[in-house]
């Protein structure tokens, strides 16, 4: 995928086979961070083409990423924020939690100080 093919172009055949640059690019990540990832045995799927065996006995070829795997990856990974009212409820329940003693009113209190209903 060159530069000047947008990903929008990438259709929805989720096994295209991108390289190892057009798979960084979709990700958005530098090509020698999916190296060190397939090394570490990280990131997302990849497919390797067989080929000649180097001097060491490695087994050289070309990796290739399909487009399913990709946004799989990427899918795996989102992070949702929570909204407004779920992080107010979060350090209310917190706060419950690390005082149990307090009465109703001080818990309405504290949830009107961090912007709930009372």
């Amino acid at each position: 995928m060159s530069s000047a093919t947008r990903l929008s172009e990438l259709g929805t055949d989720s096994d295209r086979t991108l390289s190892s640059a057009e798979a960084a690019e979709f990700l958005g990540v530098n090509p020698k961070t999916l190296n060190n990832w397939r090394s570490q045995g990280r990131g997302p799927s990849y497919v390797k083409y067989a080929g000649a065996i180097d001097g060491l006995g490695r087994q050289r070829g070309t990796v290739g990423y399909c487009l399913g795997d990709l946004r799989a990856y990427v899918e795996a990974h989102r992070v949702s924020t929570p909204s407004f009212d779920e992080s107010v409820s979060r350090h209310i329940s917190a706060l419950v939690d690390a005082a149990p003693r307090l009465s109703d009113e001080q818990i309405a209190r504290l949830r009107f100080a961090l912007g709930g209903a009372a």
